[in-house]
């Protein structure tokens, strides 16, 4: 059982008037954890950016809601399932899946696309590729069994992440707004329903080991770690969709972190009610499973709903069909108290606003910490053709089909655009309109500068989306950090967030669900800061999607930008002169605001456009190209103009006709001319050409062979 701090102990015990029991002590112990009550975040997380006229759920409960026109609305959310999968990554992983998916169906909406942002260190490590190997089997194992698709996702590697890994995993689900189900209790003396798997030891203490750093000792932590089930997921999600469509419950929500506990007290907190529990009617794996197991156990598959008398009968029905154990395990009360019993005997009382709303932060002191630097390394251009050798063959920039092509990511059939090209498209229920869906975190620039990192995740992330055709239209988050305690550490966060809500002010993008993970460090130290991001946008003709692919030959290659770029951070910095500091570019705000307005003037005058991706324009224009094995010519080979990096410089590619339009129309962002394209299989750069086919080599096989332990 997780221990209470010891200054934590005695501010209960003021509170209570007396020293809580041992299942009370438990029970504070994870709500009380930053993992269950967002204890240091939360008066943060209160400033984000969030107005929308398509907002009809925001934060603070399970998912975002969001509507989509037609009577339809979007439920999405990411969340970090890192300390699991660093100790046991398949079913860690797994676990996230499952537990993800239950955000969304709990809400009434059918999962229809999962994504999976990952971190791990060097792959030249035995034990990252292990973790990686262990990772992606387990989200492919769950979702392919579900029958949701893995869509999007980007994985990266640095070696903050070879202890700690970050597994941030996405969940999407589409329901009717008339079928919508809030986690909202109310209602005195309506009965508090338990249904799905029986509650066993598996996860038990999980939100409290989620809430501390890893260490050798962790390894013994293992039980934290839960066991996955997908058939059964399977079944529950049937049944809730059922239970939706018909308006059975008042409420509902899944046992995630902290279990029984924390569902029934988030529920009870949102509706200002008072819950009692009678856990002799908890359905049990084991005979023997004792009350604060109970309470604390985090059993996969297992969901948690208020209901009328009235409404049990044809609820049961339901289960019975889908074959779903169930009990009646408690009522809802008028004090405001949880309220735990064992047939007449009373185990615990404790006031519900005490376990959430009342909890003080771990920390609130902050330190800014700047770590950019001015120094440019003096890059001299050696062998060209060796850089962009080793360029496309990185991790961070080479082909992820080893990972994505594990995932089912065409089941359902309403996938239009594929992982592994920017930003992935899925159609909403066979209809004329879609959604697009971007993962991103820039953990290199949150961590030299942590405002322009989350400004510049943001910005990058909307204009990629804007330039496709979408409506960006809500922001998931999932803030993987160090130990809040540390003042250095809560800067980062709370400047990164600011950055984050500034960009989403600036493009009205509403910040409407995510979620918080600290405590990533091990003795080596934290993580880099990685502030993970889940956009999706939203467009109502399926013909007006914008290729981020290059369409025709002898094309010209436009370059605008919106922000600065700097060949330190960067890709070639990092790859290639081995240097991890720098001057983290920056966004010019009044170009942003002026290029949103003259978008739509512009967007039947390109082919393609692509917002410039890790690797620089070099990096950018060779993705571009692979869809239709058209190349390009750039007569600039200078190594700073092929892989400098910004996050607001996007390349457009425009046919002759619509050349002179083009540049009329943004004369005022000084489009850059780069080349043209090319179908004759040659990269031309300057006066030296590389065959195209050749350097495909590099960047489709390089990752397998790393996976492979070969370099």
């Amino acid at each position: 059982m997780g221990k209470l701090k010891e200054n934590d102990l005695k501010a209960i015990t003021k509170q209570l008037g007396r020293e809580p029991n041992e299942i009370e002590q438990a029970i504070f112990s994870v709500m009380w954890s930053e993992h269950c009550s967002y204890r240091t975040s939360k008066p943060f997380l209160k400033k984000l950016f969030s107005k929308s006229k398509r907002k009809i759920v925001g934060q603070g409960e399970n998912a975002g809601v969001l509507d989509i026109d037609d009577g339809d609305f979007v439920a999405f959310k990411m969340e970090s399932h890192n300390h699991p999968s660093a100790i046991e990554p398949y079913q860690g992983a797994a676990t996230g899946i499952g537990g993800i998916l239950r955000d969304i169906f709990t809400m009434g909406a059918r999962p229809v696309a999962c994504s999976d942002p990952l971190r791990f260190g060097h792959l030249s490590d035995p034990h990252c590729r292990h973790l990686l190997e262990e990772v992606v089997r387990g989200i492919s194992d769950y979702g392919n069994s579900v029958g949701v698709p893995t869509i999007a996702g980007e994985t990266q590697f640095d070696p903050s992440y070879k202890i700690n890994c970050v597994v941030n995993v996405f969940a999407l689900g589409i329901g009717r707004t008339d079928e919508l189900i809030r986690g909202v209790a109310s209602g005195r003396g309506n009965l508090i329903l338990y249904f799905g798997s029986k509650t066993g030891r598996d996860g038990v203490d999980g939100a409290y080991f989620a809430s501390d750093p890893l260490s050798e000792k962790s390894k013994e932590d293992r039980p934290s770690v839960q066991i996955a089930n997908p058939f059964q997921e399977k079944k529950v999600i049937e049944a809730c969709l059922k239970i939706a469509k018909k308006r059975l419950v008042v409420s509902m929500q899944d046992m995630g972190a902290a279990g029984l506990t924390s569902s029934s007290v988030e529920m009870a907190s949102r509706g200002d009610v008072g819950i009692e529990l009678d856990l002799s009617k908890v359905p049990k794996r084991q005979s023997d499973v004792t009350p604060w197991e109970m309470m604390l156990s985090e059993t996969q598959e297992r969901m948690l709903a208020v209901i009328e008398q009235k409404k049990l009968d044809e609820i049961i029905e339901i289960f019975k069909q889908e074959e779903i154990e169930w009990a009646i395990i408690g009522k809802i009360t008028d004090t405001k108290r949880m309220i735990l019993k064992e047939g007449e005997k009373t185990l615990g009382d404790i006031p519900i606003s005490l376990l959430l709303e009342e909890v003080p932060p771990a920390n609130d002191r902050i330190k800014i910490e700047n770590k950019e630097s001015d120094e440019l390394m003096g890059v001299k251009t050696g062998n060209i053709k060796n850089v962009i050798e080793k360029i496309l063959s990185s991790n961070n920039i080479n082909s992820k089909h080893w990972i994505y092509e594990q995932y089912d990511y065409r089941v359902g059939n309403d996938t239009i655009k594929i992982p592994g090209d920017g930003f992935s498209v899925l159609r909403i229920n066979k209809k004329d309109k879609a959604l697009s869906i971007t993962n991103l975190g820039l953990e290199d620039y949150t961590y030299l500068n942590p405002y322009k990192g989350g400004y510049n995740t943001v910005a990058k992330s909307a204009l990629e989306h804007l330039i496709g055709g979408f409506e960006p239209i809500g922001i998931t988050d999932c803030l993987n950090f160090g130990n809040p305690e540390n003042d250095v550490i809560l800067g980062q966060f709370s400047e990164s967030l600011r950055g984050m809500s500034s960009a989403a002010e600036l493009f009205k993008v509403p910040i409407v669900s995510g979620n918080v993970s600290f405590y990533n460090e091990s003795e080596g130290g934290a993580i880099k800061p990685l502030l993970e991001i889940g956009m999706i946008g939203f467009i109502k003709k399926l013909d007006r999607i914008k290729p981020n692919y290059l369409i025709n030959n002898d094309s010209c290659l436009y370059q605008i930008n919106l922000s600065d770029s700097s060949i330190n951070p960067s890709l070639f910095s990092k790859e290639i002169l081995n240097m991890d500091h720098g001057k983290v570019p920056k966004f010019n705000s009044e170009k942003l605001k002026k290029f949103i307005e003259i978008l739509p003037d512009i967007f039947d005058l390109y082919s393609s456009a692509r917002v410039q991706s890790r690797g620089g324009n070099f990096v950018t224009l060779f993705k571009m190209g692979l869809r239709n094995n058209l190349s390009f010519n750039l007569p600039n080979d200078n190594i700073n103009d092929l892989f400098s990096e910004g996050p607001g410089l996007i390349i457009f590619e425009i046919s002759a006709k619509n050349k002179g339009d083009f540049l009329y129309k943004t004369k005022d962002f000084s489009p850059v001319l780069l080349g043209k394209t090319l179908d004759n299989g040659k990269i031309i750069l300057g006066q030296k050409g590389f065959f195209y086919d050749q350097l495909k080599d590099y960047y489709f096989d390089s990752f397998e062979n790393s996976m492979e332990g070969r370099s």
